[in-house]
């Protein structure tokens, strides 16, 4: 049977005699597999449950402890490092809260290994209000591309708060 160009739902043939429930379940199936392509797209959720304490002003690759969904990413949690399974655009949106007065905290993205300046944010924080950078921001990867967020804090001994999240979604492909 052809199929759509966009899509690959089949459709029965002009010139084939006509067998409806062949016709339709393959149509039905091919159906399922598009939208499984989206609903079933990589992706992951995740949270800090505990602080991270950043020593010095450095860049530290911030850990992601805790799984809120994930799918089709490759994350072990306590650890910082996102793999993808498919290439793609991606879409980062990550906050990272810092604990402390006076702190400027800074967030960069670094894909394998390299710190990507157009996917950057930093914050200053004041006496009451403490930092917490975000990033919203796309990013082409290619299947088996390491993903990481870094930070850094112009104060040592800064806390990476707990109320920090980590988002990451293929919302289209290449």
């Amino acid at each position: 049977m052809p199929n759509t160009t966009n899509w690959g739902i089949e459709y029965p043939n002009g010139t084939t005699a006509p067998n409806v429930p062949a016709g339709l379940q393959a149509q039905a199936e091919s159906v399922e597999v598009a939208l499984n392509a989206i609903a079933l797209a990589p992706m992951i959720i995740c949270q800090k449950s505990n602080g991270q304490v950043l020593a010095s002003p450095a860049w530290y690759s911030v850990k992601w402890d805790t799984h809120v969904h994930t799918q089709g990413i490759t994350h072990t949690p306590g650890d910082s490092t996102f793999i993808v399974s498919e290439a793609g655009i991606y879409q980062v949106n990550t906050r990272v809260a810092f604990n402390g007065p006076n702190v400027t905290g800074s967030i960069m993205g670094s894909v394998n290994g390299i710190h990507k300046s157009d996917i950057y944010d930093d914050e200053i924080g004041g006496a009451t209000a403490w930092p917490k950078p975000q990033i919203i921001q796309y990013v082409k990867l290619n299947a088996g591309d390491a993903l990481e967020i870094v930070a850094y804090a112009n104060v040592a001994n800064t806390e990476v708060s707990s109320q920090s999240t980590f988002q990451l979604a293929k919302v289209a492909g290449f």
